[in-house]
């Protein structure tokens, strides 16, 4: 027999339907099944049926037994029974459904007085037999018999998850389940550790990397209006430096933590190649570097193909993932 105990909300009215619910209450039982209904809480109020509910949420069954009466009604107009019911169906416990098969034979002081409802009771038992197959019963001796068999049909197609004693050991297949688990949560683990080592080895691959540029001196309008005024040297000269991806990162990628214009790349330049070229000219009059329009380009296609910067909109980029990575892998070899 297994060790696993399956907990059975049992349903109904109370008053009219005791010895039925005594009798199912004791079969249940002899099945090793936890019985909870209304002997726990006989008391039908709105506060009481929200502890009802949590009953219903930590059960594995219902069984719900309906036989001449609709039961007390709540503020909404709708019996404490079917409110039962209707929580159960949306949380979506297996229902095995008992209707009283002849409601005629039952005695006046088990059946409802009232017009009302009466046609509430019908209009409950036609809910409860839409779209699911219903028992019908008028023998309490006999309904346990039925609960029995359909409870026992309902586990062996619907297995529940159930209750088992604190001290006893886990079945072999939940052990071997759990081994299962536990390997492919080792290999996925793994694999994620092997993926963040492959994606550091390539991102420091990648700031090794040595980039190959060109800058020239650029001249002011005023030296190619008058040559002579700054000195004879006026033709453009290209000169080239080699600089690594990583001291790119360095120099300016501060400055993308927020979206802006790739800019300003002349401070990639080395210092020693930097300086004023006049004859005590004023600075902005002065010859001054720049990069050429080629090696701009090859700056932002090595920042954007490496994913270190990337391009939030039209002309304006932003560090990406890689590329933060890529200032916090610099500032930890700095340190």
């Amino acid at each position: 027999m297994s060790d696993t105990r399956y907990q059975v909300f049992v349903s109904s009215t109370f008053s009219d339907l005791k010895e039925e619910r005594a009798r199912v209450s004791q079969a249940l039982m002899e099945m090793s099944c936890i019985p909870a209904g209304m002997e726990l809480f006989p008391a039908t109020d709105e506060e009481q049926f929200s502890f009802i509910k949590t009953v219903i949420d930590e059960s594995d069954y219902y069984v719900l037994i309906i036989g001449g009466r609709y039961g007390t009604v709540s503020s909404e107009g709708v019996s404490f029974t079917e409110k039962e019911y209707d929580y159960a169906s949306s949380r979506g416990l297996e229902i095995c459904a008992f209707i009283h098969s002849n409601p005629n034979s039952i005695p006046s002081g088990k059946s409802e007085a009232s017009e009302d409802l009466r046609k509430s009771l019908e209009r409950f038992k036609e809910k409860v037999s839409t779209g699911r197959l219903v028992k019908y019963w008028a023998d309490p001796k006999e309904l346990p018999g039925q609960v029995v068999i359909s409870l026992n049909s309902a586990i062996r197609r619907k297995p529940a998850i159930g209750w088992v004693r604190g001290n006893r050991e886990a079945p072999p297949e939940t052990l071997n389940e759990l081994v299962s688990l536990r390997e492919e949560n080792n290999r996925l683990k793994a694999q994620l550790k092997a993926k963040g080592s492959g994606d550091q080895d390539r991102l420091i691959s990648d700031l090794n990397k040595i980039i190959n540029l060109d800058y020239r001196k650029s001249i002011p309008l005023i030296q190619r209006i008058s040559p002579g005024l700054l000195g004879s040297d006026s033709t453009p000269s290209s000169h080239h430096f080699s600089i690594s991806l990583a001291e790119i990162v360095k120099k300016i990628g501060y400055e993308y933590l927020e979206p802006a214009p790739l800019k300003d790349l002349t401070k990639l330049i080395p210092e020693a190649n930097k300086g004023v070229y006049g004859l005590g000219i004023t600075s902005n009059l002065a010859p001054h570097l720049e990069l050429t329009i080629s090696s701009s380009e090859k700056i932002r296609i090595a920042l954007t193909a490496t994913g270190i910067l990337l391009e939030s909109s039209p002309g304006l980029f932003t560090l990406g993932p890689q590329g933060k990575r890529a200032l916090f892998e610099i500032a930890t070899q700095e340190d």
